[in-house]
């Protein structure tokens, strides 16, 4: 409506220089996660906030008496209804965050990866949908990508030239491993020395020995020798695409393998060669045998037994401190030889065992090594597919409640990028986790439903849809090795990748100065929320812009909201050819702008 030169938000009449952005201002709304999310609500409707984000920081057992401490489970039935008629009243949109502590989708606990922690993290995502469902009724319901420990460990400088976490990082990263049966992680550095033994150029197959010592001859190498050397060795072979840091693993397994092998062999030798002497002390010397022989003679037997164990070489001499530690054993022996003969083949035979018992280790520790080198792979190749069927899952259950309870918008599951330090925050990696969880879920829908592939993947874009957060992409800026103005041009490129390839279903704006989730409020940080949200407009985005606030003094978390609204020049009035911003209003004394509507 426009009357007299009069106009109000309704209008849609544009605003400043053409062109400029101007963002509908019910499309921004306010996420509230501390305290009582009842309250909260409330005081955002009496706000006149069209749209609010209601979210949790409490897991596990719920306790409401703190700020942070509550669960969606905290609310029961009457409350969750309390809460949707508030918004169904007052024409407010809600939508959903998970705690954003619930732990990382694919399992990491800092160590290893845990099936029974990947559970736990599902169960949380669980009663998120079900309070979504219940009071919301529908909408994003945000997880965060890498929460607590990280998605799973993985350095800065691997994941974008770009970027490093330190000067060294290329010479220093460490490559990650997993062993995919006890989810155990184990890590190569770039800056550890291979060493190797050197080939003696006249004598193909050995090598050169010290010939001082006769020892085996070896050479240190970097990891980048060893790499450019694998990689000519297997182009040669004509292989090209491999992962130098698996190649390297494998082979010391390879020689943990040899080792195993060859202390195998060398202790099954040392106990067959005991159990032959053994063989020969009870029957050539037999003490029955041989007063058998002389016809029950005691000691003409004894006489024999001493003989022949002197000529052998193994009857005891105190002197030389042969077995005995006093001259009263010593006599013992010399007038009982066979007693001592019983005591050396319990001797051998203690030896025996103990040296089959390593050889036998030592064989099991060959078959481990090639079990463990078998079922070890690079970090992402065991930790994505746990990802994407935690998305998958998830999303399938939104589906599933969203059909069940007659929902009336669609129920999703909603990604959120969060620090560089963990997989998924790089805008790559946010668009490889959404696109393959899609495709798992589209897969199981045709798999478990019988759908056509076709609607399974509608179906799937509709349920998978990621939170960006150009707050959290912002502080890459501190590892990013290029000017201000160039990571701004990186920003767009990324940006317009995931508007293209339809990523982005839901935003979070906050401020900072690139290198923590200050949650300042827009406009008061160095964030490049302006440029972002342009784009997103542009690319024709129908979602809602959730402010986040937390860095803001006691009493003023709405300029979260407010900061957002004058940084995307979402106007309040204009009268008279004059405009007033929302800042206008809030930061002004009386009398300095036109007065409030």
């Amino acid at each position: 409506m426009e009357t007299s030169n009069y106009w109000h938000a309704l209008d849609r009449r544009g605003l400043g220089n053409a062109g400029e952005l101007e963002v509908d201002p019910l499309k921004i709304g306010i996420s509230h996660g501390i305290g009582d999310v009842g309250e909260g609500l409330k005081a955002n409707v009496f706000r006149g906030l069209k749209t609010v984000e209601l979210g949790f920081f409490g897991t596990g057992k719920g306790f409401r008496s703190q700020p942070t401490g509550a669960t969606p489970e905290s609310f029961g039935s009457t409350e969750r209804e309390d809460m949707r008629q508030l918004a169904r009243i007052n024409e407010v949109e809600l939508s959903t965050h998970a705690a954003p502590d619930l732990g990382p989708l694919s399992g990491f606990t800092g160590e290893r990866f845990s099936k029974e922690a990947r559970e736990a993290s599902l169960q949380e995502v669980r009663r998120a949908l079900d309070f979504a469902a219940e009071t919301a009724r529908g909408g994003a319901v945000v997880v965060h990508i890498g929460s607590r420990n990280g998605e799973f460990p993985r350095t800065i400088y691997g994941v974008d030239e770009l970027f490093q976490a330190h000067p060294e990082e290329e010479k220093r990263a460490p490559i990650y491993f997993v062993d995919k049966e006890s989810g155990r992680v184990q890590a190569l550095s770039r800056n550890m020395k291979i060493f190797e033994p050197i080939s003696d150029p006249e004598k193909p197959g050995e090598y050169l020995r010290n010939p001082e010592t006769g020892i085996i001859e070896v050479k240190a190498k970097t990891f980048d020798e060893y790499k450019e050397e694998k990689l000519n060795e297997l182009k040669s072979k004509g292989v090209s695409d491999i992962n130098v840091g698996q190649v390297l693993f494998g082979e010391y397994f390879d020689k943990q393998k040899s080792i195993a092998e060859g202390e195998s062999l060398r202790f099954d030798t040392i106990a067959e060669q005991e159990k032959r002497e053994i063989d020969i002390l009870k029957h050539r010397f037999s003490f029955e045998k041989k007063i058998q022989e002389v016809g029950g003679n005691v000691e003409l037997a004894r006489d024999l037994l001493r003989k022949d164990l002197a000529d052998a070489d193994m009857f005891p001499k105190s002197e030389e401190g042969r077995l005995l530690h006093d001259e009263d054993r010593a006599q013992k022996f010399m007038k009982e030889p066979e007693h001592y003969l019983q005591e050396l083949i319990e001797r051998k035979e203690k030896s025996y065992r103990g040296h089959k018992d390593i050889a036998l280790a030592r064989a099991r520790e060959v078959a481990e090594v090639e079990e463990t080198k078998k079922n070890t792979v690079p970090i992402d190749e065991y930790a994505l597919p746990e990802i994407r069927d935690s998305l998958a899952r998830s999303a399938l259950e939104a589906y599933r409640l969203e059909k069940e309870r007659g929902l009336e918008k669609p129920l999703f599951i909603s990604p959120e990028n969060w620090s560089p330090e963990s997989f998924g925050s790089h805008p790559k990696e946010f668009k490889r986790i959404i696109l393959e969880s899609r495709e798992e879920m589209a897969n199981r829908l045709v798999q478990q439903e019988g759908m056509k592939f076709s609607e399974a993947k509608k179906i799937a874009n509709e349920h998978i849809r990621g939170t960006f957060d150009i707050g959290h992409l912002n502080f890459w800026r501190k590892y990013f090795k290029g000017s201000d103005e160039d990571f701004k041009q990186w920003v767009d490129k990324e940006v317009d990748q995931l508007t293209k390839d339809d990523i982005i279903g839901n935003v979070h704006l906050s401020d900072n100065f690139g290198y923590h989730d200050e949650h300042l409020a827009p406009g008061q940080g160095n964030a490049p929320i302006e440029k972002f949200v342009e784009k997103l407009e542009k690319s024709g985005y129908k979602g809602k812009y959730i402010s986040e606030p937390g860095g803001q003094k006691e009493g003023f978390y709405h300029t979260a909201w407010t900061g957002a609204l004058n940084v995307l020049r979402s106007p309040v009035y204009r009268t008279d050819g004059h405009y007033a911003r929302w800042s206008d209003i809030e930061h002004s004394y009386f009398g300095l702008v036109p007065q409030s509507p």
